[in-house]
């Protein structure tokens, strides 16, 4: 589905943080919120840091709904953004529900061989996830999913210090 800035992106994981995603990609319209039924939110995409990573698992179930906030993207910034995700993800077009209406939005999906259950997020990346899903709206049952995963913490000094200074960016738009 064609928005008016080029294209309809779903962020599940720490895009859904506004920083972070203009950190990437540049200035960018926050949509809504949206929802894809048969998918579940999992931390089990390794990460090229080896911590998890947030995948959009599709389960094909009906009980499973994942909620991500939708973003309009041009072409330009999808192919950057496709950079950052790297080679273990795929672009997926999805049929989402959102306040206005039904919507095609992509989102990416990690490929199974890519995926591992043992793995953990670190407090950063968690809390990307956890900020970006209470100021994007999402709903709070999944608000409250997000912040039982328990994070490890990040020994890497320097990347836990330009996460956080990102991610401080997060917060002050939230006050």
């Amino acid at each position: 589905m064609v928005y008016a800035t080029g294209m309809l992106y779903l962020a599940y994981g720490s895009n859904m943080s506004q920083p972070r995603i203009e950190a990437r990609i540049g200035p960018c319209v926050r949509v809504g919120v949206a929802a894809i039924d048969g998918c579940r939110l999992a931390f089990h995409k390794r990460g090229k840091d080896g911590s998890g990573k947030c995948d959009a698992h599709l389960t094909g179930s009906g009980a499973d709904r994942l909620y991500g906030v939708v973003f309009g993207v041009d072409e330009h910034q999808a192919r950057t953004l496709d950079g950052f995700e790297g080679p273990g993800y795929y672009r997926r077009y999805f049929r989402t529900e959102m306040p206005q209406g039904p919507r095609f939005a992509y989102a990416y999906v990690a490929y199974d061989w890519d995926t591992d259950g043992s793995l953990i997020p670190y407090d950063w990346y968690h809390q990307f996830v956890l900020t970006g899903a209470i100021a994007g709206g999402v709903p709070a049952s999944h608000i409250e999913m997000i912040s039982k995963v328990k994070p490890q913490r990040d020994l890497d000094i320097d990347r836990r210090q330009k996460n956080a200074e990102i991610l401080a960016g997060e917060r002050e738009d939230s006050l």
